[in-house]
């Protein structure tokens, strides 16, 4: 499993995709929609973890690696498993690509300094594991190429609801304030994530091991 997990991150982190992610991520910063740093870090760094997570079953497609590892001493369930630890690998690398760019942007002066916080991080794990876990299970069971409107509808349902909050900030913190006074509301989201995960994961598994290839 470990060797698929390296496989995947060799094909995507080479030097013109790091290059094409640290100015993807420096343009974002400049072109959304609000000045908050918090908010365009949450933004980007989900961003970035999301489609490296989704670009990985592209490149397999394309490449048809698919049935190269097919023939390998590898089983299914750990070419699932892989993609699904990739998922915390990719949040990894996306909050430390987002980091360096908004270091970069601070010391530049171009950025205020107080964008990195516990919270955000936080935040920008779950909300990946909650849009791989919705798309996942299809690219396993249709592939990448067939299920790819799925995985713009997820990105722009996201996109919009950021926006959203994002828009009417003064209304965004009320509504988390009266949230929060839900009791165990901060236990409950994420292992309600998690568990979605987990289905997720199962179902991925059910999917490709029926699939003929």
């Amino acid at each position: 499993m470990l060797q698929l997990i390296r496989k995947d991150l060799m094909v995507l982190f080479n030097r013109w995709n790091v290059i094409f992610l640290l100015l993807s991520s420096s343009f974002m910063v400049f072109v959304s929609n609000t000045t908050i740093p918090q908010g365009q870090y949450l933004f980007i760094a989900s961003t970035i973890a999301f489609f490296v997570s989704t670009s990985s079953f592209a490149y397999d497609e394309l490449s048809q690696s698919e049935f190269i590892i097919q023939s390998l001493p590898v089983t299914r369930k750990e070419i699932v498993f892989a993609k699904y630890v990739g998922i915390i690998i990719n949040n990894l690398i996306g909050i430390f690509y987002t980091t360096l760019v908004f270091l970069s942007l601070s010391l530049l002066g171009l950025r205020e300094k107080d964008f990195l916080q516990m919270d955000i991080i936080i935040s920008t794990v779950f909300i990946v594991i909650f849009m791989t876990s919705i798309c996942f299970p299809l690219y396993f069971k249709i592939g990448y190429r067939k299920a790819k409107i799925v995985n713009i509808l997820v990105f722009m349902s996201f996109f919009m609801v950021m926006n959203a909050l994002i828009d009417d900030l003064d209304k965004t913190k009320s509504m988390l304030l009266l949230l929060f006074e839900i009791p165990y509301l901060h236990i409950i989201i994420p292992l309600a994530i998690l568990t979605m995960a987990m289905l997720s994961m199962v179902l991925s598994l059910k999917l490709y091991t029926k699939k003929d290839l």
